[in-house]
């Protein structure tokens, strides 16, 4: 977080890639929160996982949901057993033929800034896995504050703007790459983030010069300059 080149976004990208890595999940989503207590759907390991961050925010209900207002963890190994509680979230999540589900708060002592949602088609998740869980979500969560932290309190309700009017970009650009070279939203997405690699220039830079027409879909495919 010291250094220029910190980008929020490909943080929080990292920290989805790296919980489907090294728990073999099916998807997971991340939610954010802004600078007036509203949850948004931030990084997702795919488009359903978005549609299910989506759902949980309209309904104001889920386990992301909950995680983020109580503060908790949420182990649901069997969605059936919450198919009460949660009708929607539930039926949504099974027609994507996942059977489990499990959250966790994004929070640093009594401040919760988002959650994480995890999901699984078998479940393989244990209770003993929690806290390696929640200690990769929590270096994601100190990186963050600590960035806040080093600005005024302005400057840190300006940065949660911009983190959520990235999404939006990113959204943007993905859309238009996946609409000009025919592919699914995840194979645009990594081929726009594979090109900002590839250039050493951030992520969210790459997608606004798509969406502001500085930059060719047509070149994002062309190795480094």
């Amino acid at each position: 977080t010291l250094v220029g080149e910190f980008d929020v976004a490909e943080l929080l990208f990292t920290l989805v890639e790296r919980l489907m890595e090294s728990f073999e999940l099916a998807a997971v989503g991340l939610l954010l929160v802004d600078e007036h207590g509203s949850l948004h759907p931030m990084a997702s390991s795919g488009e359903e996982a978005r549609v299910m961050s989506l759902l949980e925010l309209q309904r104001r209900s889920g386990p992301g949901y909950d995680a983020f207002t109580t503060g908790t963890y949420s182990f649901i190994d069997d969605l059936n057993a919450v198919a009460s509680k949660w009708p929607e979230f539930v039926d949504e999540a099974r027609s994507h033929g996942y059977t489990s589900a499990h959250a966790v708060p994004m929070g640093l002592r009594n401040e919760v800034i988002g959650a994480v949602v995890l999901f699984e088609k078998e479940a393989r998740l244990t209770p003993d896995e929690v806290p390696m869980i929640r200690g990769i979500a929590d270096i994601a969560t100190i990186a963050i504050l600590q960035e806040r932290a080093m600005s005024e309190a302005q400057e840190t309700a300006d940065q949660l703007r911009v983190a959520l009017r990235t999404r939006v970009v990113l959204e943007q650009a993905k859309g238009m790459i996946a609409q000009s070279q025919g592919l699914t939203p995840e194979k645009a997405f990594q081929l726009l983030r594979a090109y900002a690699r590839n250039r050493g220039i951030r992520l969210t830079e790459a997608a606004r010069q798509i969406v502001e027409g500085r930059l060719f879909v047509g070149d994002l495919a062309k190795g480094p300059a």
